[in-house]
């Protein structure tokens, strides 16, 4: 009965997921050839983007914040590698990247942390700007990337046939699953979103880290070798 009683709880408390679950099992009575490996594989692959992605703004939500302008900088990030690999090696051109999005992140967290500002507001015009300094780059046609390689980091197979974009995704899903439940700083960002005031009270060093998830989340979609390449795909 308790089992029972615990199962109506949850349900009741996460209707969407429940709703989902139920979706995936209803799929096996179904001839669909939605349970196939190529097709589990294909939707993975193609929300590993979107989820590498999510794993920074997570942080930036859990401490109570918003940053709209991530998938800017994504498309952004994968401009400038291309651009760089003319002059550049091709592992330089993505550090350049990833310290372009580190920056932005850092200019998004001085403006709401230090400048008090509304993070929907900031991050959402900066993520305008972000795209016109793309087009304006590119005068709004597509750029092509000439390096095999880079295409291989996102495209390739490495491991037993599986998509390196889901390898990477799932090794970042640790990495944030491990940082956010067995750190302070993953302590930390819960308490800081709880309630703030009572944070810093506490002597957490509140602003630090709510910048710090900022800087985190404007890396997080450029950090990865990858990354860069796949916002080609968006």
């Amino acid at each position: 009965m308790r089992i029972g009683k615990k199962l109506c709880k949850g349900i009741e408390k996460q209707k969407a997921l429940a709703a989902i679950f139920l979706m995936l099992f209803l799929m096996i009575f179904f001839d669909t050839r939605f349970y196939t490996t190529y097709n589990l594989l294909d939707m993975l692959n193609s929300a590993a983007i979107l989820e590498m992605l999510a794993f920074g703004v997570t942080l930036v939500i859990i401490c109570g914040g918003v940053d709209f302008s991530i998938g800017a900088m994504m498309s952004l990030s994968g401009i400038i590698t291309i651009k760089l690999m003319d002059y550049l090696p091709l592992w330089a051109a993505i550090l350049a990247a990833v310290a372009c999005g580190a920056l932005v992140g850092f200019v998004n967290g001085f403006l709401v942390v230090r400048q008090k500002t509304e993070p929907f507001i900031i991050t959402l015009g900066m993520g305008l700007l972000l795209k016109g300094i793309a087009q304006q780059i590119t005068d709004a046609h597509p750029v092509p990337a000439k390096n095999l390689s880079f295409m291989k980091i996102a495209n390739g197979k490495i491991i037993a046939g599986i998509p390196n974009l889901i390898i990477f995704m799932l090794v970042l899903l640790v990495i944030f699953f491990c940082i956010l439940r067995f750190t302070s700083f993953g302590r930390n960002c819960y308490a800081i979103g709880g309630d703030y005031n009572v944070a810093v009270q506490s002597g957490i060093k509140a602003e630090k880290i709510k910048w710090t998830t900022f800087v985190i989340c404007g890396a997080a979609g450029r950090w990865q070798p990858f990354a860069a390449c796949c916002s080609l795909h968006g």
